[in-house]
């Protein structure tokens, strides 16, 4: 059997998107953190964008890692747990919590001790089906800093 090399056309269309993904890193590096909704319709390019973005990261002390939300797996904070796992092996070892509430505060202050070491580019894929704890996380984390609210897509299909 012979091996065809896969070959991906070019990106186009979407400079100013990879452009707007480079200044949010460029600031999360300067120590300004973020979140970027990426948002569209199914089949308009968003995991290319992400891909390419992530393949043209060469920034010393930047990590890049990525989870995805499964459309039926409902395990609470999965997708973040999955990031924290990938940035650091004893991730695995945050004690069970009774609520969500309880998780939430040592999940922030592990992503803080790691991002205290290098500049984390969190990708969560197909965030339209996370669990409920995921996506509550991520509306406080909206809440609490109204700054984060910088979305990337068509503004229609944005959702909060």
């Amino acid at each position: 059997m012979l091996a065809q090399p896969v070959f991906c056309r070019p990106l186009i269309e979407r400079r100013e998107e990879l452009d707007l993904l480079h200044e949010r890193r460029r600031g999360a590096s300067a120590g300004h953190g973020g979140l970027v909704l990426l948002a569209g319709e199914a089949g308009v390019g968003k995991t290319r964008l992400i891909s390419e973005f992530a393949r043209s990261l060469t920034v010393p002390r930047l990590r890049v890692v990525l989870a995805h939300c499964r459309e039926f797996a409902q395990r609470p904070y999965a997708p973040v747990l999955d990031l924290l796992t990938q940035l650091d092996t004893q991730a695995n070892s945050l004690a069970p919590a009774r609520s969500r509430d309880e998780q939430f505060e040592p999940l922030i202050q592990a992503f803080t001790l790691e991002s205290e070491r290098s500049t984390i580019i969190a990708l969560i894929e197909d965030l339209h089906w996370s669990d409920p704890a995921t996506a509550e996380l991520i509306a406080g984390a909206l809440a609490a800093d109204p700054s984060l609210k910088r979305p990337l897509g068509r503004p229609e299909s944005a959702v909060w």
